[in-house]
């Protein structure tokens, strides 16, 4: 028995993210693919950035922190988390690390292709989300006081004694 397909509206090769193919090298031209990452490299990846940041910041309160000794900290620890960081957008299989065949301009041709494949897509669709959001919650107050108004009873069910209407116009009759 097969599964009806849902039709999201979403052509599915939309859904697909390819792979990207570039060259690099520094005697010699190779062809390397950058993959789309999994949710689970991206989660990976953003607390590994938060544990970077947060060394960095610890180590900066500990002494005194000059410019240079900022970046220094910064390049080691991207240079001591970058082979782990091009193991999971790359297939790497050469004889060296690819490291060894990778140039300064090229790699930042690679974290361009990274942050474009794979969250400046999500940045862009969450903008959007949070807009629309934003009008939902624009309209929050508005409705939390009709809703407030309506379930408030009356303040008083019973006429007032200063009343201008008498009991022969309501058809009462006296007796």
């Amino acid at each position: 028995m097969s599964n009806p397909k849902v039709n999201t509206g979403i052509p599915s090769e939309d859904l697909y993210q390819d792979v990207v193919p570039i060259k690099v090298g520094k005697r010699g031209e190779i062809t390397i693919e950058i993959l789309p990452l999994s949710i689970s490299d991206q989660k990976e990846l953003g607390e590994l950035s938060q544990a970077l940041l947060k060394g960095l910041v610890a180590v900066n309160e500990k002494e005194e922190t000059t410019e240079v000794s900022f970046l220094s900290n910064l390049f080691s620890a991207i240079s001591d988390n970058l082979p782990s960081f091009l193991d999971r957008i790359t297939e790497w299989e050469g004889d060296r690390p690819l490291l060894d065949h990778i140039t300064n301009p090229q790699l930042l041709q690679i974290v361009e292709i990274v942050y474009a494949q794979n969250y400046e897509p999500i940045i862009k669709k969450g903008q959007g989300l949070f807009k629309i959001l934003g009008v939902i919650a624009g309209y929050l107050p508005q409705m939390n006081s009709l809703l407030e108004r309506s379930s408030q009873p009356s303040s008083d069910t019973t006429p007032s004694s200063d009343s201008k209407i008498s009991s022969d116009e309501v058809g009462v009759k006296e007796g």
